[in-house]
């Protein structure tokens, strides 16, 4: 069904384009003549049912004629055997719901279908269960019909059953009924018993059924009556009917309820109150279109009113009263009843009113009606009171007036509560009930004047309130007055807060005295309670911006006057009296903005507050430490000491006070402005400070020990960052003051990140740094609370880095509102940057750079870089005063700043970061400042990507890997062979692209500003054809296509943005998800290096420029790159195409496209998958840190590309993109070491397994091909595998890797031919013995060692003719020289060179040559290999770009743990060997060897040198070789030099 659902939702968008898929789902429904449907027939009837009520059908009403024709089937559905087996009766009820539902709509420009109803609920049979789910789903879905259907309909239910059984033993009604001149109507029975049963005989023998059937056809008249006029005399048939029922409903409703709970019983009582509630909506629908003009009319309204008003006042009375059909029929009742009254005005609306009071005051009264949990009845009448009073408000004013304070005066009830003394003192249910009414009324209507009839009730209640007075009825009074407080009528509001405050103060008063502590602490505690929870209403509900304002003031105010007033009480009382306001104040500051202008006297009371909330601890604690027990010696000085304790427990828990004051203070802190006071001293004002206690207290900071206690308490909460001694030159006070400011900063970081109060969106004018660094900003501080005041910067930077370090949901709200936050916070300390205090730049500079290396997603953020590069224009000019120096300083730091920002962003994402940057430098055209732009250019120029000298990062980064800098050339616009060296400037080429992409946008921007709508719409189907076309030509597009496959794309995606940058959403825009599936598609359908190029452009266009596109944008190329798995492409070519699942998902780009896969050259698309690889790298690196959702479509790409079965080509240009998506794999798998993917962890330990299998696979496939090959990679895997410790004895974190090289190693013997096992075994084991030699000579004396080696040699046999040297496998070894072994120098092991007879592999094998050899033992010789390996790159990278540098890397092989074996250079010797022969420098050694200075040889000879020793010397650079001496430097026979 959900597959229908979606296809009707198409079919409703474009009825006409998917008109066939209508014709299809109809043929799909069931024949009329069919006497037995399926599943698939009902929900196929449904489907066209549901479109042709949104008046969509074809051409030829296929959708209106199945459904005609179902509806002359539903008579047989009245038999089980239509159905289903597996329907039961609530899922054929559910089906006829939804169906007549559809109908009901579709009838309305349908009418034969509510014909077809109406036939065929005349035929129903209504005793069989099913017909009767078919009326009951008819009667909640009655569609339109015609007159004369209509009057059909009512006769058929009057007539269609047999009387009812009628009792002579009726109740009888208080009054009589005349209708017409009849006074009886008991003959006509019309299959509604007469009185429904009017006496409990005739009552217990109904059936439910038929009381149902009774509420069903009740139903169904009143929807006639709806819609549609009846004759008079069938209408006064129907009213007859309906009024007997109501003349039997008071006497039912007042009837004896049995002693036993029989359930059947209270199912036919549910039933017969359901009979009366559809009997009473139905008078009253017949009353409302009677004409009230005669006097006949008039009487019969008021006796209905009066039957009515009777059976409501019966319902409060009833028995059965807590049944919900008793409550639901009393609503019911009372919502007709006003009906009628409002609609038929005069005196039916007076005797309601009169009615109504004493109707309320029931309500009230009920002891079940529960003021802080009333139910369903008691919110009706406070519903049908408000919509009375504001619809007599005009015209009948009196009766209004009349009954509100009829109500208001039942305030006033008289009760002695003193004399409730040994018992719980209980208020009646009417006076708390008709106080909650009177409020909502009040609060509902908003209407002043009834403010102003109620309010003086609840004030004169709260005036004469004492001791006594329950805390209920205290609490019920306040929530009142407070709420009506809340409409923001001025009187009502003053009268309110001025009462409460009076009284708040009034309490606080009274702590301390005898009296209090003996009798009334806990009615004191209620009180204040009570009037705290009144303080917190009016701060919820209070909106006029003018009075909340003045509350705002008047609560702070009243907090600094409690702080004050119970500075002075004993201990822990303040706490205790301030706390409960904070909840108030919290609510009342929510909207303030707290980096607007603030006035000085609210700046003040806020600096109370947070001066007070440290005094008492109520701040939640800002460190968890183990605080020691603190003991007071002396009664003098207990109070103090307990304040003492509050000071530490405050900074480092635990919390002692209710929880929800912690979080109240919490909230203060995001409306709380800065505490620096606009005066230039006003920390250092002992005056001003001292002011805030009370003079007369002998226990405040002016005590010494409390002193003592709050400097030790700055201390903690500073870290201890400040010294002891310097804190103890600053007052208790002082200290007091700074520990607030403290808890204020760091308090806003912990509870939500540092954002203040002002607006819904994140921005850094909302970063609550803009209020830590004011405090900095003050002239004149002395030197410790400078330093304090520096510390509380850095603590509060601390605790936001903890808050957005904390694990919270990886997507969602949460995770982008951590981003905005973080985002926010570092754009401020970039516009910080410019300030005047030097001191304020560095530590702005200093923050930030942190904030960088800990989230480095903020490098690719498009708000910080505006703000790097642009906001140094907006800051510094505004406030420079011809301080040139300043000016030049500030632009210096933002360079500075700059440049390494955008390297290192370029080191790791070059794609993403040129993206960027192009964007930006657009965006600096557009402000046509010649300033802005000199300058983003000056920052840019010299900085440079490429695989040349490259000065901007010397690490191994991202932009390293060759696939990467492939892309990278492509994302910056460029056309460059990836085999060819090239250094890109950053500035030309985002310059050239910049204008270019702001050309195009421009340009349809343009076009889109002045044609129509519908105009717009051609503007993307344009750019799709033109795509499609490509598409279609793919496999024949010549080379000079090129510039017009860019062109395209480039249009095609100015389009797209244009529509973005308009404002509007995506699901807006019309074939807004085709274009951008085509932009992500075509290239890799081309899949050739240049569509490529062009595909890697326009995607880092679309994501710098709209970077919301960029889970849609990365979603197509997951889909596209697995189409590529599957269609065998590229990196998984293969002889086998189109065989994968996903092969057969390429979208259809338009109807007449080729099927068959072009043929192209696989080398090309092997390149364009490597470009393609090192984008999504690129893509990987920025998304990986602040995107959840894209981070796991790589996973899904990975997990696809690494399925255990080998999907990869073979061929040989596809090694390095293998190796590439591998890394890619290990570094997506890595992250969850950072504790960010714990319900993936399995997952990802899969994927890490999959990725290590496939590099043995590759490797174990080369080594079958390679003898050679496979000899070396086994020495490397003996060589790596061995378990090393690092420091204290741990092991390394690769040992789990390490453990498996042993297993590789293995797979690669059993691999071999016997041939190639017995080249391998004789191979391995000549130089194992060769080797070992080294180890069995450490024992011996050195003068003893070289004939060991002689002794060991002549024991070595070579064994075969194919031995190789492993340094130089193109050289086979024929003979070893015996003399020829040298115990080298070592200080705790005995390397040994051995020289070695050898012949080239492939040249004369009769030319024997020397070659000889280091083997060490003990030596980690993985080391060498690694130097030497960036030699070898040093070359390559020397001959790509021209210099004439030498280098040799000589030849290393590790054979096994902690041994190797090193070639030695021919026809070397070392500086110390020359240094023999002379007592002369190089300089006489050359010339004693070459000849005369200026000599052809001699300048032959030093120009050698001088090349070797260049290239040396950057290597060496690089490399850091250490133990450098004249031993270690060799000369060639050409005197060209080996470090």
């Amino acid at each position: 069904m959900e597959a229908l659902t979606e296809l009707c939702d198409i079919i409703e968008e474009n009825p006409i384009k998917f008109s066939e898929n209508l014709i299809w789902i109809c043929r799909k429904c069931p024949q009329p003549e069919s006497s037995r449907v399926s599943r698939d027939h009902l929900n196929a009837v449904l489907a066209v049912a549901r479109i042709i009520s949104r008046n969509v059908d074809t051409a030829e009403n296929h959708g209106r004629f199945v459904v005609l024709g179902f509806l002359q089937s539903v008579p047989k559905s009245f038999h089980r055997s239509f159905w289903p087996d597996s329907f039961t009766l609530e899922s054929i009820s559910a089906f006829y719901c939804s169906f007549l539902g559809y109908v009901s709509c579709a009838s309305d420009w349908s009418p034969e279908l509510g014909t077809r109803v109406v036939e065929i609920t005349m035929i129903c049979d209504r005793d069989a269960e099913i017909s009767r789910a078919f009326l009951v789903a008819l009667s909640q879905n009655f569609p339109p019909i015609q007159q004369s259907d209509g009057s059909k309909l009512i006769t058929m239910l009057l007539h269609a059953s047999p009387p009812s059984p009628i009792s002579t033993n009726c109740y009888s009604s208080s009054m009589s009924v005349v209708v017409n001149g009849e006074s009886d109507v008991g003959q006509l029975s019309f299959g509604f018993s007469q009185g429904s049963g009017g006496s409990e005989t005739s009552f217990y023998i109904e059936s439910i059924e038929s009381l149902e059937k009774q509420e069903v056809n009740f139903k169904l008249i009143t929807h006639v009556l709806d819609n549609l006029k009846v004759d008079s005399k069938l209408h006064d048939q129907v009213s007859s009917i309906a009024k007997r029922q109501l003349q039997s409903m008071s006497a039912f409703l007042k009837s004896k309820r049995p002693d036993d709970q029989d359930p059947v019983l209270k199912t036919r009582v549910k039933a017969k109150l359901f009979v009366y509630q559809a009997a009473a909506k139905l008078k009253i629908k017949s009353l409302m279109s009677l004409k009230t003009d005669g006097k006949t009319s008039k009487m019969l309204v008021l006796e209905t009113l009066t039957l009515l008003l009777d059976a409501e006042e019966a319902c409060l009375t009833s028995t059965w009263r807590e049944m919900k059909a008793c409550k639901d029929l009393f609503i019911s009742l009372l919502s007709g009843i006003a009906e009628v009254a409002v609609a038929k005005g005069g005196y039916p609306l007076r005797v309601f009113f009169i009615r109504l009071k004493p109707l309320v005051l029931a309500v009230c009264a009920q002891p079940d009606t529960c003021v802080r949990n009333h139910g369903n009845i008691f919110g009706s009448v406070i519903k049908i009171c408000c919509k009375m009073i504001e619809s007599c408000w005009t015209n009948r004013r009196a009766l209004v007036d009349s009954f509100i304070v009829g109500l208001a005066s039942r305030i006033r009830v008289k009760n002695d509560y003193e004399e409730q003394v040994d018992r719980e003192k209980e208020v009646p249910a009417l006076q708390l009930n008709v106080i909650q009414l009177l409020s909502d009324i009040s609060v509902v209507v908003k209407k002043p004047e009834v403010a102003d009839m109620v309010f003086p009730f609840f004030i004169e209640s709260l005036e004469e309130n004492d001791t006594s007075t329950p805390y209920s009825l205290q609490l019920q009074l306040l929530d009142a007055v407070s709420r009506i407080a809340t409409l923001g009528f001025e009187k009502s509001y003053h009268e309110t807060v001025v009462l409460m405050t009076r009284g708040y103060l009034s309490k606080i008063s009274t702590v301390g005295s005898e009296e209090s502590k003996a009798s009334a602490l806990i009615s004191r505690t209620e009180h204040l309670e009570t009037l705290a929870a009144g303080f917190l209403t009016i701060s919820g509900g209070l909106m006029n911006t003018k009075l909340r304002a003045d509350y705002r003031h008047h609560l702070l105010s009243l907090c600094s006057d409690v702080g004050m007033a119970s500075e002075s009480k004993s201990g822990g009382s303040g706490a205790g009296l301030l706390g409960p306001l904070l909840p108030a104040v919290a609510e009342i500051c929510s909207d303030f903005n707290p980096t607007s202008n603030v006035e000085p006297s609210v700046l003040k009371l806020f600096r109370n507050l947070w001066f007070y909330i440290a005094l008492f601890g109520l701040a939640p604690p800002i460190l968890k430490l183990q605080l020691p027990e603190m003991k007071t010696i002396s009664n003098s000085v207990k109070n103090a000491g307990k304040i003492s304790t509050i000071a530490l427990q405050s900074v480092g828990g635990p919390y002692k006070w209710n929880a929800l004051w912690a979080l109240s203070v919490q909230k203060i802190s995001h409306g709380t402005p800065s505490l620096a006071v606009s005066t230039a001293k006003w920390l250092e004002d002992e005056l001003e400070l001292t002011a805030l206690y009370s003079c007369d207290s002998s226990l405040g900071i002016g005590n010494k020990k409390v002193a003592s206690t709050q400097r030790t308490a700055l201390s903690i909460a500073l870290g201890g960052r400040v010294g002891v001694a310097a804190i103890n030159t600053i007052s208790g006070v002082k200290a007091t003051c700074l520990l607030a400011i403290a808890f204020l900063e760091i308090i806003r970081f912990t509870s939500n990140g540092g954002i203040l109060n002002g607006g819904s969106s994140v921005s850094p004018s909302r970063s609550a740094f803009s209020c830590v660094f004011e405090y900095l900003k003050s002239p004149d501080l002395t030197p410790t609370v400078s330093q304090c005041l520096t510390t509380i910067v850095h603590r509060a930077f601390e605790a936001a880095l903890s808050w957005l370090e904390e694990p919270v949901s990886l997507t969602g709200k949460d995770s982008s509102i951590r981003e905005s936050t973080m985002y926010a916070h570092a754009c401020f300390l970039i516009n910080n940057m410019s300030q005047r205090d030097e001191r304020i730049r560095y530590i702005s500079v200093n923050l930030l750079i942190q904030i960088r290396d800990k989230f480095p997603q903020v490098l690719w953020s498009s708000s910080c870089l505006d703000s790097l590069l642009f906001s140094v224009h907006h800051t510094t000019p505004s406030t420079v005063v011809n301080d040139l120096a300043w000016s030049a300083a500030v632009r210096y730091l933002y360079h500075k700043v700059v440049r390494e920002w955008i390297i290192i962003s370029l080191s790791y994402a070059p794609c993403t970061s040129q993206g960027l940057l192009q964007d930006k430098l657009c965006k600096a055209n557009t402000l046509q400042r010649t300033q802005t732009i000199t300058d983003v250019v000056s920052i840019l120029t010299g900085i440079k990507i490429g695989t040349g000298k490259n000065e901007i990062w010397s690490e191994v980064k991202t932009a390293n890997i060759p696939a990467v800098i492939a892309a990278a050339v492509a994302a910056s616009g460029e056309n460059l062979k990836a085999s060819e060296a090239f250094n890109l400037e950053i500035i030309g080429t985002g310059v050239v692209n910049a204008i270019l992409k702001c050309n195009y946008t421009g340009k349809i921007g343009g076009v889109l500003r002045l044609k129509k709508s519908s105009d717009n719409d051609k503007l993307i189907n344009s750019s799709v054809r033109g795509l499609q076309q490509f598409v279609n030509t793919t496999g024949k597009v010549g080379v000079n296509d090129k510039s017009q496959f860019r062109e395209t794309c480039s249009h095609a995606t100015s389009v797209l943005l244009s529509y973005l940058q308009a404002g509007e959403p995506k699901t807006a825009i019309k074939g807004f998800s085709r274009l951008l599936r085509l932009l992500c598609w075509c290239p890799v359908y081309i899949l050739t290096p240049d569509a490529m190029e062009t595909g890697i452009f326009i995607w880092t266009w679309l994501l710098s420029a709209a970077p919301q596109l960029g889970s849609l944008v990365l979603a197509e190329l997951v889909d596209a790159w697995i189409w590529t798995i599957d269609s065998k492409r590229g990196l998984f070519a293969s002889d086998v195409r189109n065989c994968g699942p996903a092969a057969k998902l390429r979208p259809k780009f338009s109807p007449g496209e080729p099927e068959g896969l072009p043929e192209s050259d696989p080398v090309d698309q092997i390149v364009a998958h490597r470009q393609w690889l090192g984008f999504l790298i690129d893509r990987f690196e920025v998304v990986r840190h602040n995107s959840m959702e894209q981070f796991l479509l790589f996973g899904r790409l990975l997990q696809r590309s690494t399925n255990l079965d080998w999907c990869f080509t073979h061929h040989p240009a596809a090694a390095g993109t293998f190796f590439s998506l591998m890394l890619l794999g290990l570094r997506f798998c890595s992250y969850q070491r950072q504790g960010n993917l714990h319900k993936h962890t399995l997952g990802l330990e899969l994927l890490e397994d999959r990725i290590y299998r496939l590099v043995e696979g590759y490797l174990l496939r080369a080594a079958q091909r390679s003898d050679i090959f496979a000899h070396i990679l086994t020495w490397h895997l003996q060589g790596e595998s061995f378990q090393e410790t690092v420091k204290d004895g741990a092991f390394d974190k690769n040992a789990s890797f390490q453990a498996s090289l042993a297993e590789v190693r293995q797979h690669i013997i059993d691999g071999f031919t016997l041939k190639a096992l017995d080249l391998f075994n004789r191979e391995f084991d000549f130089f194992e013995k060769v080797t070992s030699i080294s180890g069995a000579l450490f024992p011996l004396p050195k003068e003893e060692r070289r004939a060991g080696i002689r002794r060991e040699l002549e024991k070595i046999k070579i064994q075969g003719e194919d031995l190789y040297l492993p340094t130089a496998p193109n050289k086979l070894v024929k003979g070893i020289q015996i003399d020829s072994g040298i115990p080298l120098q070592s200080a705790a092991k005995v390397p040994i060179m051995i020289t070695f007879n050898v012949v080239d592999r492939d040249g004369n094998h009769n030319d024997v040559k020397p070659q000889a050899c280091i083997f060490k033992v003990g030596d980690d010789c993985r080391q060498d290999v690694l130097a030497l390996q960036v030699i070898s790159l040093l070359r390559d990278i020397f001959e790509a770009v021209g210099l004439n540098l030498y280098l040799f890397p000589y030849g290393v092989l590790p054979t096994g743990a902690g041994r190797g074996i090193i070639e030695v250079v021919p026809y070397t010797r070392s500086r110390s060997q020359m240094g023999e022969s002379t007592d002369g420098g190089l300089y006489e050694i050359f010339q004693q060897e070459f000849g005369p200075v200026g000599s052809p040889s001699f300048e032959t000879a030093r120009g050698n040198f001088l090349t070797s020793s260049a290239g040396y010397a950057v290597a060496s650079l690089l490399l850091q070789p250490k133990d450098r001496h004249n031993g270690n430097l060799l000369f060639d026979k050409y005197d060209k030099p080996l470090f």
